[in-house]
């Protein structure tokens, strides 16, 4: 039987291209999953994504990780545009995600320093990923503001992926911890 609580516990990652949200995102569905709690994981590129695939037939997909040229241009030009118009207007999409979702909140990509507010305005952790082994070779929108802007996030913990998948699981663990500092993790 799932572990149910009415108190939600929010977890946003953080990190440039590359440096392993998606995979460090999946370790902490994975304990959560095996140890009985209810997990749900948001991104705010979902409506973006959303957007492209509604208005322009574009099928970015919903995996997370590494996009095109092309793919990741028309996301950040659709961000823009929306950002443009209400400088929060994605940040109030995910709010309301999370506030309609109890239990455990993984938000996949915080890259901006207005999201990582979000996740602290409800009391949770920011975790930052870094990695000196993985890295992108990508030289396209390295300005952008959802590249420049997440070195300004105050993260709560810094994640080094440089090592095993079972270092990434202690690491998660130290992350969960935070909510349930005496719970011994399976896995």
């Amino acid at each position: 039987m799932a572990k149910t609580s009415s108190r939600r516990k929010v977890i946003g990652v953080t990190g440039e291209k590359g440096k392993g949200k998606t995979s460090f995102v999946q370790v902490l569905v994975y304990l959560l999953s095996i140890n009985g709690y209810p997990v749900t994981v948001l991104h705010f590129a979902d409506y973006i994504k959303q957007i492209a695939r509604e208005c322009f037939a574009r099928d970015i997909g919903r995996i997370h990780g590494k996009l095109s040229k092309t793919d990741r241009e028309l996301l950040c030009q659709i961000g823009d545009a929306l950002r443009g118009i209400q400088a929060d207007c994605l940040i109030g999409v995910v709010e309301r995600k999370i506030l309609a979702t109890r239990g455990f909140i993984v938000v996949g990509d915080v890259r901006l320093v207005q999201e990582a507010e979000l996740i602290h305005r409800y009391n949770g952790v920011v975790a930052r990923m870094q990695s000196h082994r993985f890295e992108r070779h990508e030289n396209y929108l390295k300005q952008h503001i959802t590249e420049t802007e997440i070195t300004r996030i105050n993260a709560d913990f810094e994640i080094t992926n440089d090592g095993t998948f079972n270092d990434l699981m202690a690491q998660a663990k130290e992350v969960l911890n935070h909510f349930l500092p005496h719970k011994q993790w399976k896995g």
